[in-house]
């Protein structure tokens, strides 16, 4: 035979054995899937399923499938829950005869199957519903139960676990979820409190206001937290399908009632809710335009407004933070004016000309936005002087970027109330209580505002860094990119250390300045042996400063410490040594 004929009839054998293979593997497993089929007790695909029926205890209970969502069309009508009819749906696909009891048996009673207590019915799409599956008694063994299909006299047995799934309450398969509405969506709400009812709306900007009763911004925090508690909410418990008497649920005149609009103007739902009950812990609620009463988690309602207040914003002045050029401070004996030089840097103008620290501007900045009110006096004040606003104990002017008016705030004291002091802006006429807290935050002295870091540099400049202790002295320089000890050895360091040394220089904050005060000075012994001498130079070996820093007051937590550059004492916190690094092994 010759080398041609051999490859021929090794290709025709190769492929002989290929279909055998193909053919023999499908066939296996057609077999598999025959055996397996017949062991179920009903064959079907749950996502063809259009209808689930099942009579139970005498009561006909419809689930039918409407553009892919369940709905339940007996004995009652409501939605279904999608998850738990599709979970029901594969736990029937997946079940199993056991075995087969009995092929004819006398009397179908002694098996519970007589007058079935439980009978299911599966309609896939496009067929005729499949044969019914009749669920009786449990076996001796408690295990199994008795079952039958349609027509036919054959008893069999299947994990009695079906009958359990099947035997739920009906409310398990309703939809538990109080709403299918995005808080994004909602354009308007109806909120009754105190017997009124309030219409909010979303302007432009997407804040709430309040159009009626009164107009006024709303909360729109205390609105949205809410919505998302009630738009999350799922029902705990049906109460009552056909109430005869709502009065008991507190839902004839109910204190809280909510509309819901998507569209200005046009209602889409209102939810009624009544009286709260202890022992379940929810509130009964309804919708107006169902009759069944439902109980909704005590969280549905904890930021439900109650009152007007409630539904206010409480902020008391506007203000675009990051827009302010300039910030007057008005006291009774002392004014500050603070300027805005570009990139958030701040000055002091008057009392003197000094520069601010920036942080400090934020956070007065920050408190004066954030002051809230703790109650509303009044929106219509006759006059500044009923309130002492008139003659205020705090005044602060804000320049914004674009403007040529400032905003104001006025701030007096409530005659014979600690606690509380009276507020108004010029944005809003309306006057305000705000806690007396505030004050800390808002009452500065030109010290507090003044810029208080020792050494001035930037941090991308610096090239070369010496500290020198009474025992050893540690130089690091930068090289390239990379920053390298000179003494007292010569070895690569970790950049990110050497940064963290550069920035706690850099924030180095005195406590006091002693020159400018009455305090005494120093004796000159302190910095002729001190605890460390900084120097820092930039990448062109041109010295910056240097800063030295010496014993402080026995028992004090301060130290002393003394610019090169300015011959200035100052106090700083001892603490600030604790940051140095005491060997070189520190910044590797």
């Amino acid at each position: 035979m010759n080398f041609k004929k051999l490859s021929i009839l090794t290709l025709v054998l190769v492929a002989l054995g290929l279909y055998f293979f193909l053919y023999e593997d499908k066939k296996n497993a057609e077999k598999k899937e025959v055996e397996e089929n017949a062991k179920k007790i009903i064959i079907f695909k749950p996502d063809n399923v259009e209808k689930l029926i099942f009579k139970k205890d005498g009561k006909k209970i419809v689930f039918s499938k409407e553009q892919n969502r369940w709905m339940i069309k007996e004995y009652i009508v409501a939605k279904g829950d999608n998850t738990a009819i599709t979970n029901i749906l594969h736990v029937l696909q997946k079940a199993e005869i056991e075995r087969v009891v009995n092929e004819k048996p006398d009397d179908l009673s002694a098996y519970g199957l007589k007058e079935a207590p439980l009978e299911i019915t599966v309609k896939e799409k496009g067929q005729p519903p499949m044969e019914s599956i009749l669920l009786g008694a449990k076996n001796p063994t408690k295990y199994y139960i008795y079952l039958k299909k349609g027509n036919s006299q054959t008893v069999m047995i299947t994990h009695s676990g079906l009958k359990d799934e099947f035997n739920k309450d009906i409310n398990f398969f309703r939809e538990k979820k109080l709403f299918n509405i995005k808080i994004e969506d909602i354009k308007q709400l109806f909120i009754k409190y105190e017997g009124k009812i309030a219409d909010l709306r979303l302007d432009d900007k997407q804040d709430w206001q309040i159009i009626e009763p009164i107009k006024a911004k709303a909360d729109g925090v205390t609105i949205r937290r809410m919505l998302y508690n009630l738009i999350n909410s799922k029902v705990e418990e049906f109460v009552e399908e056909q109430p005869k008497n709502l009065s008991r649920f507190g839902l004839q005149n109910t204190r809280m009632e909510i509309t819901f609009f998507t569209e200005v103007d046009k209602p889409l739902k209102t939810l009624l809710i009544g009286k709260g009950d202890k022992i379940r812990k929810g509130y009964y609620a309804k919708w107006k335009q169902k009759k069944n009463v439902f109980l909704i988690p005590q969280d549905s309602v904890r930021f439900y407004p109650n009152t007007e207040f409630d539904l206010r914003d409480k902020s008391v002045i506007e203000f675009n933070k990051d827009k302010i050029l300039r910030v007057e401070l008005h006291y009774p004996k002392e004014k500050i004016i603070i300027k805005n030089t570009g990139k958030n840097q701040w000055d002091i103008t008057d009392p003197q000309r000094i520069k601010a620290d920036e942080f400090v501007i934020s956070d007065l900045l920050w408190a004066v936005l954030d002051l809230e009110a703790t109650s509303i006096v009044t929106d219509k004040p006759k006059g500044l002087n009923i309130y002492n606003l008139n003659n205020p104990i705090i005044k602060i002017n804000l320049l914004e970027e674009g403007s040529d008016k400032s905003i104001s705030l006025l701030v007096s004291r409530v005659p014979k109330e600690k606690r509380f002091l009276y507020a108004k802006s010029s944005t809003r006429n309306t006057v305000y209580k705000i806690s007396s807290a505030i004050l800390k935050d808002i009452i500065k002295t030109p010290f507090e505002i003044r810029d208080k870091a020792i050494l001035e540099f930037k941090n991308e400049d610096i090239g070369r860094v010496l500290l020198n202790y009474p025992d050893k002295t540690i130089s690091i320089n930068l090289t390239k990119e990379d920053w390298v000890a000179e003494k007292p050895e010569k070895v690569k360091l970790y950049k990110t250390a050497v940064v963290s040394l550069l920035w706690d220089l850099k924030l180095l904050k005195f406590k006091e300045i002693l020159s400018d005060s009455s305090k005494k000075l120093p004796a000159n012994t302190v910095f002729e042996k001190p605890k460390v001498h900084i120097t820092l130079w930039d990448k062109k070996n041109v010295k910056i400063d240097s800063i030295v820093i010496g014993e402080g007051l026995s028992g004090n937590k301060l130290l002393y410490a003394k610019l090169e550059s300015k011959q200035i004492v100052y106090t700083i916190d001892s603490e600030f040594l604790g940051k140095l690094p005491d060997k070189i092994s520190d910044l590797k």
